[in-house]
């Protein structure tokens, strides 16, 4: 399912609303990323389920005997950003990697089977979300 930019745009916006953000307030650093979680949710790669859980489907089934298709990630807790203390700041994919492994309460070892535009979709969020 591929959608145009004003549906996937009003999808983004959803989320962004969830943190207190709008698109066009979002800082430089972030609108790269914003912009290639737009474009994950145009190709059906992404979907805002509600204001504050994202579901991502994926081009290859990771897990144990390719059984997992998509994987949801729900809000962020404080508790969730404090699993990033043990990695350095300047190691953005990481942190996002480990962020997304709790959020979707799989573990960071069922993210880093990711792979190709389903980790690039992935870790752009999660830095998209690390920032917000």
């Amino acid at each position: 399912m591929t959608l145009s930019k004003k549906p996937a745009m009003e999808q983004l916006e959803r989320l962004l609303d969830y943190y207190d953000y709008e698109y066009k307030e979002l800082p430089e650093n972030l609108k790269g990323h914003s912009d290639h979680v737009l474009r994950g949710i145009m190709k059906g790669r992404f979907e805002v389920t509600d204001k504050c859980t994202v579901k991502q489907i994926f081009k290859r089934a990771i897990g144990e005997n390719g059984a997992i298709k998509e994987i949801e990630y729900r809000q962020i807790k404080g508790s969730d950003k404090q699993e990033m203390d043990e990695y350095g700041s300047n190691a953005y994919n990481l942190r996002a990697q480990a962020l997304m492994g709790v959020i979707s309460g799989k573990g960071i070892g069922l993210i880093e089977e990711l792979e190709g535009a389903d980790l690039s979709y992935m870790e752009a969020l999660g830095i998209l979300l690390l920032g917000l």
